[in-house]
């Protein structure tokens, strides 16, 4: 059997066993609901899920949520589906991150619990793209997403390496660090400017530097462009000036 099939069969096995305890399906229940309602998966369940496969030093951990991220035009969908799961919505609150300005595109979020574990569906608003909010966080090492055809990495030289990147407006609260850094991660002010990962560099997520993982054979890697954007990481790199975050559709 050809090698890549195996990896692919491997990666779909442990994603299968890390949303096993959300009770939310395997994930060929939920990649339709995510492909209709343009979702994509993120934050620390996919860090989890690319950085702790043997022989990593950190070892696999269980986050205490999944989190969704969703246009407006398919929140509804993906909604739908949870309760049907029978999550129960136990907040709506709108999205200023920690009392700060800057919601990074994000409008309001929802959070749905069931048994003790808990999803939430954050809502992107300024774009039908839900990328842009990724592209927004503090750091390099949760930049990755799972779509309904693939496992996306944007910085994968470092958030392989158990690195994360920091960006200067660093509006998250204090436990968002301590939980990466108590379990082994680290993070640095800026990259080498030789490389993909300097903050002067515009990227886009198909432009050969994210590293990606195809898990529908049938579906070609055109499947991503949906997803596509440009962006720059804010502050200062290389000895250049002071720049804010910017991200654009293709």
């Amino acid at each position: 059997m050809n090698i890549l099939i195996l990896l692919v069969d491997y990666i779909l096995r442990r994603l299968d066993a890390l949303l096993e305890p959300y009770d939310v399906g395997l994930f060929r229940n939920i990649s339709p609901i995510m492909k209709s309602s343009k979702t994509v998966i993120s934050g620390s369940f996919v860090v989890n899920l690319l950085t702790t496969c043997p022989p990593s030093p950190i070892l696999p951990f269980t986050p205490g949520d999944i989190d969704f991220y969703v246009p407006r035009s398919g929140e509804q969908i993906l909604l739908d589906f949870l309760i049907a799961s029978q999550y129960l919505l136990t907040s709506t609150r709108p999205y200023y991150h920690y009392d700060h300005a800057d919601h990074r595109g994000i409008h309001h979020m929802h959070t749905l619990s069931k048994n003790n574990k808990q999803v939430h569906v954050v809502v992107v608003l300024s774009s039908n793209n839900p990328i842009h909010a990724i592209v927004n966080f503090d750091s390099t090492l949760p930049m990755n997403f799972i779509s309904d055809t693939a496992i996306v990495c944007l910085y994968p030289d470092t958030t392989l390496s158990y690195i994360g990147i920091k960006t200067p407006h660093q509006i998250s609260h204090p436990k968002f660090w301590s939980k990466y850094i108590d379990r082994g991660y680290s993070f640095v002010n800026q990259s080498s400017h030789a490389n993909h990962s300097c903050l002067n560099k515009v990227r886009s997520v198909l432009d050969g530097h994210s590293l990606i993982w195809i898990l529908d054979s049938k579906m070609p890697d055109s499947s991503l462009q949906q997803f596509d954007l440009k962006w720059i990481l804010p502050g200062i790199c290389c000895n250049s000036t002071p720049r804010t975050m910017f991200s654009y559709d293709i």
